[in-house]
């Protein structure tokens, strides 16, 4: 039986190069004498650390970092889409990246939003700042500009939740009221 605490510490220090991290996933995934709850934090650990050591290898591996958010801010785009005219948008239609994902100084940065032509609008925002931290949404109101000091109303949640569809829908159904 091996030491989890004392392997994954040993993943997280850097020891292991990609090709020897991508072996022990295969492996991990195959080894029968672990619990599921090891198996899960082994891989987790091997998949962090490649995609922190060698993102190129992690995304072959696992696909790209913002694969899920990117696909939960689609499904909340198509469903909100379906019941709501969008066609007065000021801002582009579907996903878009954020400025600090785009910069690198966020790990994930994603977003749906609607303006009006009041220049009152409503973003819903996947947000991870580094790998480590955990995935968070946000939904909330604007005015002017979606920065900081301009927002109100901001709901944060820790994961994907039916209630940012429904808190999304309530503000951009006020919005669509007012135009």
């Amino acid at each position: 039986m091996p030491d989890i605490p004392k392997l994954i510490q040993s993943i997280e220090s850097g020891k292991y190069d990609d090709k020897e991290l991508v072996n022990l996933y295969r492996n991990t995934e195959k080894y029968d004498s672990i619990t599921e709850q090891d198996r899960e934090q082994i891989m987790e650990a091997v998949e962090t650390e490649l995609r922190k050591s060698y993102p190129r290898k992690a995304k072959a591996k696992f696909g790209p970092v913002d694969a899920r958010p990117r696909e939960y801010l689609e499904e909340l785009y198509n469903s909100v889409s379906g019941k709501y005219d969008l066609t007065k948008n000021t801002l582009k239609n579907g996903i878009k990246t954020g400025g600090t994902m785009i910069s690198g100084d966020g790990y994930i940065d994603l977003y749906i939003s609607y303006k009006a032509k009041n220049k009152n609008g409503v973003v819903a925002h996947a947000y991870q700042s580094k790998q480590t931290d955990p995935l968070k949404y946000h939904v909330f109101k604007y005015t002017g500009s979606a920065k900081p000091e301009n927002r109100s109303g901001n709901v944060e949640y820790a994961g994907e939740d039916p209630a940012i569809e429904k808190y999304y829908s309530e503000v951009l159904s006020e919005l669509l009221d007012t135009e």
